[in-house]
């Protein structure tokens, strides 16, 4: 019986060993070129509680205050880049999937925080758009990233911007959210708008998207002051309200773990933390012990088919990529899984003896 149980143990560690393998690649260099470095992660909480550290967390560094971060085709070649602002320094960054290769730097911004990539104006090519909080506007900006489609002006300290269908009729619209007046807005490309929200004293990160995964787009918006985000749908009806979540600011709705339900990201820049939760409200995973997290964003950003999550922290970017999450759920259930085995062998050789 107990070489039965062994046969079965090795078997487990011998498939768990392989897919580990092929997950990290054996005898792999870790990455190191220029700005980019692979460390643990500071993943604290998982759904099953299983995880304790995720050692393919991939950080860009040498940034200058990164605020805003967002995935998607900005240069409409059919591949993502993610585009990244810099709040000190004043400018957007467009950034390819290995961190180093700048494809357009956008200058001369002022204090560029929320930053959204999409077909703003409908014309099947996307712009990105970018709030300057000290500018007291939004800017729209072609993928030449120069030419200006649409600037929203008399603002007071925008912090949010998205692009999205936010009410499904197969056109995009823009959310705004703006701190100095605690409005958020959705307006169209010509700016009439269709849905605003007052009294969000704490405004701060929008995402459009399919929140509960009814296949309708709805509007996340984060309020610091009160710790909450809520979701509205197009009809302007409150779907969810998310609390307890400190001082959130910056959020992502997507699918995170790639499972086929969408997910959404939080960050809470106080407290250091990053949170994914589903619709819900169940947290999915949470990262701790960060540096000042602001933006976040989920999106297939190196172009493999799946989603990673990326949130910016001060100075760098860090990437979690989800499959480094359920390999280590691998080693836990091979771990709870041999645990098992040897308590079974245990107890039946102290029946037969």
């Amino acid at each position: 019986m107990f070489g039965r149980a062994l046969r079965v143990s090795v078997a487990i560690v011998a498939i768990s060993v392989f897919l580990i393998g092929l997950t990290f690649g054996f005898g792999a260099a870790k990455a190191s070129v220029n700005s980019v470095v692979v460390h643990e992660s500071r993943l604290s909480v998982s759904a099953e509680s299983l995880v304790s550290s995720d050692p393919n967390e991939t950080q860009w560094l040498g940034f200058n205050n990164a605020q805003g971060i967002a995935v998607g085709d900005f240069n409409n070649d059919g591949l993502n880049e993610t585009a990244i602002s810099e709040g000190a320094a004043g400018i957007v960054l467009i950034v390819k999937s290995d961190g180093t290769t700048v494809l357009k730097q956008l200058s001369g911004l002022e204090n560029p925080f929320g930053v959204s990539i999409g077909d703003f104006n409908n014309d099947g090519l996307n712009e990105i758009a970018i709030a300057e909080s000290n500018g007291s506007r939004v800017t729209v900006v072609k993928s030449d990233g120069t030419t200006i489609v649409k600037q929203f002006l008399g603002l007071q300290n925008p912090r949010g911007v998205a692009i999205g269908d936010f009410n499904n009729d197969g056109l995009n619209e823009i959310a705004i959210s703006d701190r100095g007046t605690g409005t958020v807005w959705v307006l169209k490309p010509d700016g009439t708008v269709i849905q605003k929200w007052t009294g969000v004293t704490g405004a701060g990160g929008v995402a459009i998207g399919d929140f509960d995964n009814d296949h309708l787009n709805e509007i996340a918006f984060a309020d610091a002051s009160t710790g909450r985000v809520y979701v509205y749908n197009s009809n302007g009806t409150l779907v969810k309200m998310l609390t307890g979540l400190g001082h959130p600011e910056g959020l992502a709705i997507g699918d995170y773990n790639n499972d086929g339900l969408n997910d959404i990201a939080v960050t809470d820049p106080i407290a250091g933390t990053v949170t994914v939760l589903n619709s819900n409200g169940t947290i999915v995973a949470q990262w701790t012990g960060l540096d000042s997290p602001t933006g976040v964003a989920i999106g297939d950003y190196n172009n493999d088919g799946r989603n990673a999550l990326l949130f910016t922290e001060d100075n760098e970017v860090t990437i979690v990529p989800e499959f480094a999450v359920l390999t280590w759920l691998l080693v836990a259930t091979t771990v709870s899984l041999l645990v098992a085995v040897g308590k079974k062998s245990l107890a039946r050789g102290k029946v037969k003896s």
